[in-house]
């Protein structure tokens, strides 16, 4: 996928040129088929000069096509950081905390994450890659987990180690490295293909996206196999990362903290949104819901 990370914007460029050159050869040839005959009339001078002056816009536009490519592969690829809602909480912050986190880490041969955030959005994760908070707290770089306090508040003791051992689990398979490799990937095979559809610029008049076609189906059908491979071994993963969990508190409690994660995630999105668009004095905790 690397190598196809590398010759993906490549073909697609190259095969949008063709097709550009094709419809201008056609042009080409009907303006040559029209030369050849004798005694051309004005208007099938004029004929003429229309499909010239199309082969060339179609030319250019062919070579614009390129150059997008071409810029696009010369870009510096930049890694964004994962942008969080929360705070991060260091061990004299929260020693309570820090210690459950630690005994967990040590009855699994786990590794202790470099920092713990908290928060009320998403659900429990573990990363690598850089963290930014919103509330511009500074995050160390390193290995980072992320505790949900509303999901927290639904689960008990066995039920959260369970959840915190699957991922702390992620840290040991190096599940969390593999994304830092594939997120670029995935990241610039989706930005090839923008970069030949151009669908969402805003001055698209939809031609180009029709022209290029068979190059932007080519890549969506490469990124489509990049998908399934990766959901493939994101599966593999999660269940190995379910039998670490196990380890601390038994297959029981670490199935149900799972159930009921899944099970909460529509009900405590659906609280903060309606806290966070109620008026200021009617706001309530998530917890009460």
């Amino acid at each position: 996928f690397e190598r196809g990370r590398r010759w993906l914007p490549v073909f697609m460029g190259w095969q949008t040129l063709l097709v550009f050159i094709g419809l201008a050869a056609l042009f080409a040839f009907e303006i040559l088929n029209q030369l050849g005959r004798p005694h051309l009339s004005n208007g099938a001078l004029k004929l003429i000069g229309i499909a010239g002056l199309i082969a060339l816009a179609l030319l250019w536009y062919g070579a614009k096509i390129a150059w997008d490519m071409l810029h696009f592969l010369r870009r510096k690829q930049v890694q964004e950081p994962i942008w969080i809602m929360g705070r991060a909480l260091s061990a004299a912050q929260a020693p309570l905390l820090w210690a459950f986190v630690g005994d967990v880490a040590q009855r699994t041969g786990a590794q202790l994450p470099d920092s713990v955030v908290v928060g009320l959005n998403e659900g429990f994760f573990v990363t690598e890659h850089p963290v930014a908070l919103t509330n511009g707290q500074p995050v160390p770089s390193g290995r980072t987990l992320y505790l949900p306090l509303p999901y927290m508040a639904f689960l008990d003791r066995d039920q959260v180690a369970a959840v915190v051992a699957h991922e702390l689990g992620h840290f040991t398979a190096e599940d969390t490295r593999y994304g830092l490799r594939f997120t670029p990937i995935y990241r610039s095979l989706v930005g090839s293909i923008l970069a030949v559809t151009n669908e969402h610029a805003d001055e698209d008049d939809g031609w180009r996206t029709w022209i290029s076609g068979p190059a932007s189906l080519y890549g969506k059908w490469f990124l489509r196999h990049f998908d399934e491979a990766v959901h493939h071994w994101s599966r593999e993963r999660e269940l190995a990362a379910d039998a670490f969990s196990s380890r601390v508190a038994g297959t029981g409690p670490a199935a149900l903290a799972l159930l009921r994660s899944a099970v909460l995630h529509e009900l405590v999105d659906e609280a903060l949104t309606c806290n966070r668009e109620a008026p200021a004095q009617q706001r309530v905790g998530v917890l009460p819901l």
